[in-house]
């Protein structure tokens, strides 16, 4: 590596550390920016998925929520309707085909909070839930699954 490459990479690492790394976010409502304590944060999170299984938040209270992986979403807090998009890829080894299934969660957020939405895919359709703060489970009114 070229010393002046080196220098470079030194000092992002150096700066990331000092400063943080904020993920970006995709705010789900209209109107000025809200301040993190008014704000709950939904985050797709797929690591109690089995390998091969992905998910990502399609759409909260009707607002398009996918942009180039986007991790965050800030919601203000009350009511949310969360699309959930399942995939299990599939290989040429093992002869599976894609497979895809969504599934929408109406659930309630507090502000100044985080949510996980996790899930699976059992038999081809999507099943998902959502994980507070404290790794405390959180109600979910009527799931309902689209394939």
């Amino acid at each position: 590596m070229q010393p002046r490459y080196r220098l470079l990479l030194t000092f992002c690492v150096l700066a990331s550390t000092l400063y943080g790394c904020s993920a970006p976010s995709v705010r789900a409502y209209s109107g000025a920016k809200l301040a993190t304590d008014e704000v709950s944060v939904l985050m797709a999170d797929d690591s109690a998925s089995p390998r091969g299984v992905s998910l990502a938040i399609r759409r909260v209270n009707g607002v398009d929520t996918v942009r180039n992986g986007t991790p965050k979403i800030e919601v203000p807090p009350g009511t949310q309707i969360v699309q959930v998009e399942i995939v299990e890829s599939g290989s040429k080894s093992n002869g599976l085909a894609e497979s895809r299934s969504y599934t929408t969660l109406t659930f309630d957020t507090l502000a100044g909070q985080s949510y996980r939405v996790q899930g699976t895919l059992q038999n081809g359709l999507g099943k998902a839930w959502v994980i507070g703060e404290n790794d405390a489970p959180i109600s979910v009114h009527s799931p309902s699954v689209n394939q």
